[in-house]
């Protein structure tokens, strides 16, 4: 069974694991970055951004899991936003399981 999320918002980031992720960059003298993965049918998004340009820019503080929101306005904005780096990658299914 094939489970998917609402189109235009991708939750990945709980309260709680927001101080784990600075607790580990810490110990290990970096900077907390994220990585989001989007995938739909015809290929997937890859962002990543730092976390202080995600809370500067795009977090909701209210917000119990914090989501990287998809609607064409929203990624616009991230093509506009030299912080937030973008790697698409198409799909093509070609011979895949031929009898």
């Amino acid at each position: 069974m094939l489970k998917s999320r609402p189109k235009k918002k991708a939750g990945f980031l709980h309260k709680a694991d927001r101080a784990k992720l600075k607790a580990a960059c810490e110990a290990f003298a970096c900077k907390p970055w994220i990585a989001v993965y989007v995938e739909g049918s015809n290929g997937a998004d890859l962002f990543l951004t730092s976390l202080l340009n995600y809370d500067k820019n795009y977090r909701s503080p209210n917000a119990k899991i914090e989501g990287w929101r998809m609607t064409e306005a929203s990624r616009l904005r991230y093509s506009q936003d030299t912080d937030v780096k973008h790697l698409r990658i198409a799909f093509e299914v070609k011979d895949w399981w031929q009898s």
